[in-house]
């Protein structure tokens, strides 16, 4: 079994270059939903899930928000124990008004189009009009006390 860790900002394969210099820029964001437009397989989804693994799995530094515990679902995602094919075919029809979320697949889709930290991260961003990269940095790093001087100049 895959071990779930916490993880925090530093450990996304894209990560913002400056701390400080990031109030306007989403490069975060826009690379997770440039790859994720990208998948064209079952296989992609697979590809996709764990090159972005960590993300799933970040959590706050000091507590974070309620209910950040790990669904069986996102368990499910984050250990690649689901059926890619049928995640695959809901991640094709994820904005269709009739999605069945009574269906593992389709909710393991869901995470994949619309991770719950990046929708934290945007209400942040959106309340203090500033760029979802600052967000991410403010929810996902600075909460880490080890990591006060971690991508500063």
């Amino acid at each position: 079994m895959t071990r779930l860790t916490r993880t925090c900002l530093l450990d996304l394969p894209v990560i913002p270059a400056h701390r400080d210099g990031a109030t306007g820029t989403e490069e975060i964001q826009d690379a997770y939903l440039a790859e994720r437009g990208a998948i064209s397989s079952a296989a992609g989804v697979r590809t996709f899930v764990r090159r972005w693994r960590p993300l799933f799995l970040l959590r706050s530094g000091k507590g974070g928000w309620p209910g950040q515990f790990l669904d069986d679902d996102v368990k499910a995602l984050v250990s690649l124990s689901f059926d890619a094919k049928k995640v695959f075919a809901a991640l094709q029809r994820v904005s269709d008004d009739k999605f069945d979320f009574s269906r593992r697949p389709n909710r393991i889709a869901a995470h994949i189009a619309l991770p719950a930290q990046l929708m934290r991260a945007f209400q942040l961003a959106a309340h203090y009009d500033v760029g979802h990269d600052l967000a991410m940095v403010r929810l996902f790093l600075d909460t880490y006390p080890q990591h006060e001087k971690a991508l500063r100049f």
